[in-house]
Order: structure tokens, then C-alpha cells, then sequence
């Protein structure tokens, strides 16, 4: 096999590489039909199962596993384990981007974050502090009630019968107890929020391919998440645990190099034609006949001059496309959708030279 660039149609360059894999790379206007026909196979769905840990980071490292908030509370919360905790599934789009597995997709899609994380975790402290008092007074109450049985034991103990004695040493061990979950928890209240963290553990994270008939969890191709931008771009890398690609995958999205300008990167023109392959609303739409899994092509144009991290595009999306690569008119990789603002037509795509960026990091 070879990979062929096309760099002026219908001019190809054939390099003989014995890969197996063919990266296109266009510098003449290109039918959509043929992008999609060249892509499809190399846009996945990702399903992403997990639930949030909040890490303290007190003298215990307590970890608070829950599965979402709602309305400010931490729904489904237990401490320490996460085994009754039920995990929150969510699904996004991600593109294959090197024959090893490697796909690029959102933060957002691969590492789900809590809105207001910070936030959050002063109003857990400042409930705790609410409660200290109550906490406080329960083990100066279970203080008091073991000195008192134990003085009664020790006092009449040569009285007592043995199912006297019997229901004392059960009063005790029931205080004692009592007195063990107030420490735990006032040894939980001991954090310091800003020092606290809530973060995504993944439980399941897989992909499928175009064609796939989904009917169970096997279906999905088991993912790693290798890579997540620390700036403000919505990013991601994760790569397939085996490192290998299904044979139906013939191309690959080439992530262009950045050109060391100040400007860096692929530059956009408003109103440029624009491509976006995915997902929409997942296997609902992707797989709404039965028949196997159908990625979409959507179409917009550029809206808005881009900025540092993000572009406006009108290419329409719905839930599920996010990580969606969008491309030009010539067939090259110039973005990744990430979000709406409450139109199906005006949304945003992080600019290639950010996925480039963390590529090279």
C-alpha cells in the first residue's frame, strides 16, 4: 500500500511506504461525497462510563465517589468506594489520527469535568462545619455513656449476672461505635477545599467504528486516555489499548504542523466552507434503522474570525458530536467541534494548531 497525497487534483504523489494507510492531504476544492467516502471509516463514537471522586486530601485521603450533583448535592455519594455508586454514561465523536490507535476527540467528551468544581467543594466544606457542633457533641455524649457503664461494671460487677454484664458490654461496644463513625467523619470534614480536587474516574472508556451493529458492551473497542490539554483548548487524546487498527480503516487524519509563525497553524477565511464528520445524538441517529452504525456530514461556514482557542462555525450539531473533526473545503483537518451556544447553527471548534500543540507536547 502507499500513502498518497493529494496535493492539486487530480495530481497524486505516490509515495511507496508499505503502510497500509493512506493520508490525504488537499490543496484543490473536493467533493463532500469523497470526503466523507475518504473519512467515514476514521470517525468513531466514543462512550465514556464513569463516576466523579472528589480527593480531599486530608490526613486520610478520603475519596468521595458520587455520580453527579443536582441542585448543589452530591448525587449517589459514597466514601471510599465507589462499588453502589451507579456511573453516568455519556457519549461524543472522536477521529483516528495514527495508525497505533490514536484518536483526538474533546476534553470534555474523554475527561469529564464538574462545572464549578471549586465551588462546590467550599459548600461541601462549609456544610461539614455546619455540622461540626452535632459531631462534636455526639462523642462527648459517647464519652460520657461509656464512663457511666463502665463505672456501673466495675462498681456491681461481682452482682451482675452474666446476661447483665452480657447487655452492658453490648451498650459499650455500641458507643464505642457510635463514638468510631463520629471521628471518621470529623477526620473527613478536616480538608482544606482548596487543596481538594473532583475529577472523572472512568470506568469504561470504548469506541466503535462506522458499520458497527451495537447490541452489546463487547461491541465497544476498549480505549486508554493518553493525553489532556491543560489550557484553555477542549482536548484530548486517547488511544486504543491494543494499538491496532480494524482493516476497514484505511485513512488517517493528518494533523497539520505548525508553521512557527505568531499566527501558527492552518489559517481560516470568514465565510470558508466547512465539513464537520460525527455523530449526532450518537447511535440514535447514527444507528436509528438497525442496519449498523452511520456517521453524518454536516456543512456551514466559518462565522467569526478565530481566536486563540475556539472558532465559530454554523455547521449545525447536536449532542454527540462533540470531537467531531471539522474540515475545509480542500479536504484539511482546521478544527474539532467542542460546543454550542444555544443554536444548532452557531457553534464552536478548538483550531487544529491547539490538537497540534498537544500532540507535540
Amino acid at each position: 500500500m502507499s500513502i498518497i497525497k493529494k496535493v492539486g487534483y487530480p495530481l497524486a504523489i505516490v509515495v511507496a511506504l508499505a503502510t497500509g494507510f493512506v493520508i490525504y492531504k488537499y490543496t484543490a476544492k473536493s467533493d463532500p461525497e469523497e470526503l466523507f467516502e475518504t473519512y467515514s471509516k476514521s470517525v468513531v463514537m466514543i462512550k465514556n462510563e464513569y463516576v466523579y471522586v472528589a480527593k480531599l486530601r486530608n490526613s486520610k485521603n478520603t475519596e468521595l465517589y458520587f455520580t453527579d450533583v443536582e441542585a448543589g448535592e452530591f448525587k449517589n455519594m459514597e466514601v471510599g468506594s465507589m462499588e453502589k455508586v451507579p456511573t453516568k454514561t455519556s457519549y461524543g465523536t472522536g477521529f483516528i489520527i495514527s495508525k497505533d490507535g490514536k484518536i483526538a476527540t474533546n476534553r470534555h467528551v474523554a475527561a469529564p469535568a464538574i462545572d464549578n468544581a471549586q465551588q462546590l467543594l467550599d459548600v461541601l466544606k462549609t456544610r461539614y462545619e455546619a455540622k461540626r457542633p452535632a459531631y462534636m457533641d455526639t462523642l462527648t455524649l459517647c464519652g460520657q455513656r461509656i464512663r457511666e457503664l463502665q463505672d456501673l461494671a466495675d462498681r456491681h460487677g461481682d452482682n451482675l449476672d452474666e446476661a447483665t454484664r452480657q447487655r452492658i458490654r453490648e451498650r459499650i461496644a455500641y458507643w464505642e461505635q457510635k463514638r468510631r463513625i463520629a471521628n471518621e467523619v470529623l477526620s473527613i470534614m478536616d480538608f482544606n477545599p482548596k487543596n481538594a480536587s473532583i475529577e472523572a474516574k472512568i470506568i469504561n472508556l470504548g469506541i466503535v467504528y462506522e458499520n458497527t451493529h451495537i447490541t452489546e458492551k463487547t461491541d465497544y473497542e476498549e480505549c486508554v486516555l493518553l493525553q489532556v490539554a491543560k489550557d484553555k483548548a477542549d482536548l484530548a487524546v486517547i488511544q486504543l489499548t491494543d494499538k491496532s487498527l480494524p482493516e476497514s480503516v484505511k485513512n488517517i487524519f493528518e494533523v497539520p504542523e505548525n508553521d512557527g509563525k505568531k499566527e501558527e497553524g492552518y489559517k481560516l477565511k470568514l465565510n470558508t466552507d466547512l465539513y464537520m464528520i460525527g455523530y449526532n445524538y450518537a447511535s440514535v441517529i447514527g444507528d436509528s434503522d438497525g442496519e449498523g452504525l452511520t456517521a453524518q456530514l454536516t456543512q456551514g461556514k466559518l462565522s467569526q474570525k478565530p481566536k486563540k482557542f475556539k472558532f465559530l462555525h454554523s455547521i449545525p450539531t447536536l449532542s454527540g458530536s462533540s470531537g467531531s473533526p471539522v474540515l475545509d473545503e480542500n479536504g484539511t483537518l482546521v478544527g474539532v467541534n467542542f460546543a454550542g451556544i444555544g443554536s444548532q447553527s452557531f457553534n464552536y471548534a478548538v483550531p487544529v494548531k491547539n490538537l497540534r500543540k498537544l500532540l507535540d507536547e
